[in-house]
């Protein structure tokens, strides 16, 4: 083979490897991307966990136990990054398929919005788990502690909507 043919093609498909692997961990396979964006929501690597969960459930088949796995993973990176976005992607899961998910995805989204100090998408989706599960006292627990943010943040809507429901003495919806 010409050498001067040779080395320009293999110059170029080095070149498109290093793009795939750089723009979308393409050479990733789609459980490797999954474990990666569990990885990168360790290590608080958000934005970048939101994009290998992306590419996850884009790769495995709708509906699949690994594709609710990567859904509910990228709900919580979002909770970091774009939290109404959160709060509308797992509750419009959620309520589509609601036996994929437990009390415990719901406690997690929870966390994770609670901690980026998203509190009112944090209480939208305490509320809508505890409607689901009246008896979680974890849920439940959420509840104060999310008012009292609330309150020393002076948000008044959201203190008084959670005022207003029944699991804190309110009339409910």
């Amino acid at each position: 083979m010409n050498p001067k043919i040779v080395v320009p093609i293999l110059i170029l498909a080095m070149a498109s490897i290093v793009l795939v692997k750089v723009v979308g961990g393409g050479l990733m396979t789609a459980e490797g991307q999954l474990e990666r964006g569990h990885e990168l929501l360790q290590e608080e690597s958000f934005a970048e966990a939101c994009e290998m969960f992306n590419g996850a459930s884009q790769r495995f088949e709708n509906g699949s136990d690994e594709w609710f796995e990567a859904a509910k993973g990228r709900s919580r990176a979002l909770a970091h990054t774009d939290a109404p976005q959160c709060q509308a992607e797992f509750l419009g899961l959620a309520k589509q398929f609601p036996d994929a998910f437990v009390e415990q995805d719901y406690m997690l989204i929870v966390g994770d919005l609670f901690s980026a100090r998203a509190y009112t998408s944090a209480h939208a989706v305490a509320d809508r788990g505890i409607q689901r599960w009246p008896e979680s006292e974890a849920l439940l627990a959420y509840i104060p502690k999310i008012r009292a943010k609330a309150e020393a943040l002076g948000n008044t809507e959201l203190t008084d909507t959670i005022d207003s429901h029944p699991y804190a003495g309110g009339g409910g919806d």
